[in-house]
């Protein structure tokens, strides 16, 4: 490939990676196979590539540098592939087969998103595989997963989308239901696959064995969409499309217009509301009405009210200036962002995010990852050409040790059962709130690492404090211990130091600043425990221009450009605030940074600091709609359902209220099929339309049709009938019916788990299934301070008294 990377994270030159000596075969195309091994790749993993005869699909997937599309020329393969080994097959699977073998026998992981016809195509037995190399860990991606009715079947992520709970709630209310732009789905998959990759390994070091790692693209988006619903449905919301809707909540929240765009606020508080009347020069019609000060009273009754004036101040001030006013009075408030204003940003300019490519003679500016290591950071090398590394030699390697010399014995409460998980042995402190932190939290303590909240009676997480969202509380704080230490006193953070003196990791989301003013913050902390990894997850990071930016996900999605991505071609964007989508992004990306941090560490490196930027996590979501802004001929834009490739593609309605078939024809021959499904009327026989790129032209004229032919026709046996046909078809599912739809309910989406205070509780599982050690959830959310003496007692030995007297004292709250 005519391309070359030439920034890279900041770092030092020379500075180790996390994941250096780490070998991955990657036999797969497309995106969620290579964005996994590209995340590898840039934390320091020898990615060797195996591209089929002719190279991966997405080296034919614009745009492309030039007017003539090449396979060497493709910003999407760029954004995907960089750092990697390309080995190019023969085509002859008794050529192949062997080969893949031969590179199979040595690696550490193996990363695919082919479906068993396809690999037994390329010549890639798992099977063999494993038993030749037993240390392997295997991660299998893909729509629905290995097991489940739908195992093995193809999709789009238009599939996916409604199939996982999320298209339901995208768009405007009695319009079609729409789906997540640019691969978000793959993407999301991808990161999963990555950080379960990482943790097998960890299991592999206790066991000298490695396993298999399944994951779905359906159910990471019915874990988001479970987990996120449980917020909303218990305020009395619904799980619905509401596009632009403003009212309801604390006012002002949602998507408002401003001088030079939109931007998106997240109000928490009714001070917060008083703040903004501030700002505005508390305005006569505020004063001369009492109730008009209360944001609570407005969100739910007088909204409409209130916006004849807020809006009209609004639309005064450029995002930019509302942004610094917001930042000056603590609001919670973020511009939704276009392409254009993303690549111009003086803050990702300032933390060097970017990376600098030349593709075809042209500069190109792709996003990096959204974390900083600070001792091993992430750099991404030039994509390769197709079969660039055929007569390459890789050097022979020992497996990794079974065993580490840091790992301590799992243990626990009494009455806890001890974890068999992954990261069995491995300790977490939480600082966090709402959804980013404890979500990181929440993964980890499903994977078998001891994860030990941090709050007091006087700092409680807004989820444990705010009644309507006490299920969303417990389904993110499962599995989890709670020490109630007040980190106002000095007894408390001291208590807290300590305490990471014993742990192998410390995580927060607080604002910028927080944890460094508490005397916790990095520096701190390392003079307590050399080998502790601290990973921060800011708004906007711990540094830069925007650093003191406050919100929630989004913020982090509307910076990024993904919420003006998602909308109608006759009104524009709609955005998506309500699937937290910005929230579980960053935590998984925290998780992903975290162990490979504790990867590096206990191969003989130390701890480090972990400085994530969620508007950086989100930003690195983006790099197809940065790259048509950069080398396209049309501003991108709000697509609707379209597809750069497929069509038809699209949500048609069915029979019912609100009743809706996710149908994407993947290719020619799946066209064929469903115009004789449909009776082959005259305007589907047309000759002209055999070939996507001519149905691509037509696509509003054959929606329509399509959709005439389908609403009158039940939903679910609609689907069975194209399905029947092998077409990739699923229903839009209400988030009521996701637990019980057959595929999720086979592969366990949800489950029932006791809570403290009112009975069993739903709660959606982490969407990791390892063949050895599966994941498993320890026990309810816990109380406030339900494991101090074991916190406090067994792991930092003070005793019965001292415990009394921090109780007397407030310490302990």
């Amino acid at each position: 490939m005519d391309a070359q990377a030439v920034t890279v994270e900041p770092g030092r030159a020379g500075a180790p990676t996390a994941l250096a000596g780490l070998r991955v075969l990657e036999c797969g195309q497309g995106l969620s196979a290579p964005f996994c091994t590209r995340l590898l790749a840039d934390l320091g993993a020898e990615v060797l590539k195996i591209e089929p005869r002719g190279g991966d699909a997405a080296r034919a997937w614009g745009p492309f540098s030039g007017a003539a599309p090449s396979a060497e020329d493709s910003a999407t393969f760029l954004a995907w592939n960089g750092g990697k080994h390309s080995i190019e097959l023969s085509g002859d699977r008794a050529v192949d087969a062997p080969r893949i073998d031969a590179l199979g026998a040595d690696a550490d992981v193996l990363v695919t998103n082919l479906l068993p016809g396809e690999r037994a195509q390329w010549g890639l037995d798992i099977d063999a595989l494993e038993r030749a190399n037993p240390g392997l860990v295997t991660v299998l991606l893909s729509a629905y997963g290995e097991t489940g009715p739908l195992a093995g079947e193809r999709a789009a992520q238009l599939n996916v989308c409604a199939a996982g709970g999320i298209s339901v709630i995208l768009g405007e209310p009695g319009r079609t239901p729409l789906s997540l732009p640019f691969g978000v789905p793959a993407q999301q998959a991808a990161m999963h696959g990555a950080a379960a990759a990482l943790a097998a390994l960890f299991a592999r070091r206790r066991t000298g064995r490695g396993q298999r790692v399944d994951i779905s693209e359906t159910d990471v988006l019915a874990f988001y969409a479970g987990g996120m619903s449980l917020f909303i449905l218990g305020g009395g919301g619904k799980w619905k499309r509401r596009g632009f809707e403003r009212h309801g909540g604390i006012y002002p929240s949602g998507f408002y217009p401003c001088k030079d765009g939109f931007i998106f606020l997240a109000t928490q508080t009714r001070a917060q509301w008083k703040g903004f009347l501030r700002l505005m020069g508390d305005p006569e019609w505020a004063q001369e009405d009492p109730a008009l000060q209360d944001g609570v009273a407005i969100g739910w009754q007088r909204a409409d009210e209130v916006d004849v004036h807020f809006i009209p101040w609004l639309a005064q001030h450029t995002r930019r200036e509302l942004m610094e006013m917001a930042a000056s009075a603590d609001l919670v408030l973020g511009p939704i962002n276009e392409a254009a204003d993303i690549l111009s940003e003086p803050h990702l300019e300032a933390r060097e995010f970017w990376v600098e490519e030349q593709l075809g003679g042209r500069r190109v500016r792709l996003p990096g990852i959204g974390y900083r290591l600070s001792r091993t950071p992430w750099r991404r090398g030039p994509a390769p050409r197709l079969g660039e590394h055929d007569g390459a030699s890789f050097a022979s390697r020992g497996v990794a040790p079974a065993s580490v010399a840091r790992e301590r014995t799992a243990t626990g409460p009494a009455g806890r059962p001890l974890s068999r998980g992954p990261l069995a042995g491995l300790r977490a402190i939480e600082l966090g709130f709402n959804w980013a932190g404890p979500l990181v939290g929440q993964i980890l303590a499903d994977m078998g690492m001891e994860v030990i909240k941090v709050e007091s009676a006087g700092r409680l997480d807004f989820m444990r404090h705010w009644p309507h969202a006490r299920a969303f509380f417990h389904n993110a704080n499962r599995g989890k211990l709670s020490v109630s230490l007040d980190l106002k006193t000095s007894t408390g953070r001291d208590l807290l130091r300590q305490l990471a003196g014993h742990s192998d990791l410390v995580f927060d989301n607080f604002a910028a600043g927080v944890m460094s003013r508490l005397g916790l913050g990095y520096d701190d902390l390392r003079r307590v425990n050399r080998d502790l990894v601290v990973l921060s997850m800011a708004m906007a990071g711990q540094e830069g221009p925007l650093r003191h930016l406050r919100g929630f996900a989004t913020i982090a999605t509307g910076f990024a450009g993904l919420e003006a991505s998602v909308g109608y071609r006759d009104i524009g964007s709609t955005g998506f605030p309500s699937i937290g989508l910005g929230d579980a992004n960053a935590a998984i990306q925290g998780v992903l940074a975290a162990l490979a941090a504790l990867w590096h560490r206990d191969r003989g490196g130390e701890g480090q600091r972990i400085d994530l930027s969620q508007i950086e996590a989100a930003t690195a979501l983006a790099a197809e709609l940065l790259a048509e802004a950069q080398l396209g001929d049309v501003t991108p834009h709000a697509r609707a359902n379209d597809h750069p490739r497929m069509a038809p593609h699209g949500i048609y309605p069915a029979a019912g209220d609100d009743r809706w078939v996710a149908l994407a024809v993947l290719d020619d021959a799946c066209w064929q099929r469903l115009v004789a499904l449909l009776g082959s009327p005259q305007w589907a026989v047309d000759p002209v339309l055999a070939l996507a790129a001519q149905r691509r032209r037509r696509s509003q004229e054959i929606d329509g049709l399509l959709a005439d032919w389908t609403r009158s026709q039940d939903r679910d046996a609609l689907v069975e009938r194209l399905r029947a046909c092998g077409l990739a078809a699923t229903p839009v599912l209400e988030i009521e019916e996701l637990a019980a739809w057959g595929p999720l309910a086979a592969r366990g989406v949800a489950t029932e788990v006791e809570s403290f205070e009112e009975g069993a509780r739903t709660v959606y599982s982490t969407p990791w299934h390892l063949a050895a050690t599966p994941r498993a959830i320890a026990g309810p959310s816990p109380r406030v301070g339900q494991h101090n003496g074991y916190v406090l007692g067994e792991i930092l030995g003070l005793s019965d008294a001292e415990l009394a007297s921090l109780e007397r004292t407030g310490v302990l709250r």
